[in-house]
């Protein structure tokens, strides 16, 4: 692949079931490194493009290249040797085999790996989505939520150069999707290249650098995640985003109000004038105003926009609900600049600012 061309190219790809089209004359292309989101009402053909990209459904028109290579054209398709991923809405592990099997099948089978190399990486990998207890059990003993993280690290085993995620959370109890959608952050966070389908507004925003919208099989809008609330591209964006699913983010409140909102402890003054909280307003060209709160009140004054950004105390635990800004080297008095996981995207921004 040339340096700089596009990881995925999708080039007027039309797909025709019972000879009406469901996909109709799309084009994307993806980099890697990069996050896509596809959003849009049911039916409207987002599922139909990930299964045509992943090679599982055959298209009538169009090309699909992955790495400059040719993936799917009318009469031909491949599904590849793994160099695509795919985490379906019901989770699909092989009831009959326990988790770790599951893992380990397509690595022994399809990549010709050492079973025992493969059943090391299959444990790493269910250490890292947190089911390591549960290698043994069968998918009928997990949970919805155990199982959508199995199949993730199913995924992973055969070390996808793009990974598609087709709404991974909508038949989970919500109990169960905060985990699932925490390690899609880290993968994004990783540097992942992933295109997602979802239904919520939130997650999409913090984890794309583009939204594409989708109506009756055809991409009718892009939209850049940072904006799509306050300034829309078009009609479709402004009915998912600000009327249909209203989702305000850190990033529109403070255009709106002109300034950023650090959440400070009581002990802690002058947090303002630091270095690295200024380059975090100069980054936005507003400026940095504290607001006291005290350690119970951190993630209420997050959730509640009365702070965009908190000073917290080394180290951040998982369960938080927090991302921390540019690295884990903290500020004077070991503390961290954080703020909700739900505004990923523009705290990515941010951080590259203090770095």
């Amino acid at each position: 692949m040339n340096a700089g061309a596009p990881l995925l190219e999708v080039s007027r790809v039309t797909s025709l079931r019972g000879g009406l089209p469901v996909l109709r004359d799309v084009s994307l292309t993806l980099q890697e490194g990069r996050c896509l989101a596809l959003c849009g009402p049911s039916g409207c053909g987002k599922t139909t493009l990930l299964r045509a990209v992943a090679g599982l459904d055959p298209i009538d028109a169009g090309e699909v290249r992955l790495g400059g290579q040719v993936r799917s054209r009318p009469g031909w398709r491949t599904t590849g040797r793994g160099e695509v991923g795919m985490v379906f809405q019901g989770e699909q592990l092989y009831s009959h085999l326990t988790l770790l099997r599951n893992i380990t099948l397509a690595p022994v089978a399809v990549l010709k790996e050492d079973r025992e190399k493969a059943c090391e990486e299959a444990m790493r990998l269910l250490e890292e989505v947190g089911l390591r207890d549960r290698a043994d059990c069968y998918p009928g003993q997990l949970s919805g939520g155990q199982r959508q993280r199995g199949a993730i690290a199913r995924m992973l085993a055969m070390r996808p150069k793009l990974m598609l995620f087709d709404e991974p959370s909508s038949s989970l109890d919500p109990s169960n999707v905060r985990e699932v959608l925490d390690i899609i952050r880290g993968l994004r966070g990783g540097g992942r290249t992933i295109i997602v389908v979802t239904h919520q507004a939130s997650f999409a925003r913090g984890m794309a650098d583009s939204i594409l919208i989708m109506e009756a099989g055809r991409i009718v809008s892009r939209e850049d995640p940072a904006f799509v609330t306050v300034r829309p591209a078009s009609e479709a964006g402004r009915n998912i985003f600000a009327r249909g699913l209203p989702v305000i983010s850190a990033l529109d409140r403070v255009e709106a109000a002109g300034r950023v909102m650090l959440g400070v402890p009581p002990d802690l003054s002058g947090a303002s004038s630091l270095p690295r909280v200024r380059a975090l307003g100069a980054a936005l060209g507003v400026p940095v105003e504290e607001y006291r709160v005290r350690g119970g009140e951190r993630d209420l004054a997050l959730r509640l926009g009365l702070s965009d950004l908190a000073l917290v105390r080394a180290p951040v635990r998982d369960g938080e609900n927090l991302t921390v800004i540019g690295g884990q080297d903290g500020l004077p008095g070991g503390f961290l600049i954080c703020a909700a996981a739900d505004d990923y995207l523009w705290l990515r921004r941010l951080a590259a600012a203090i770095r």
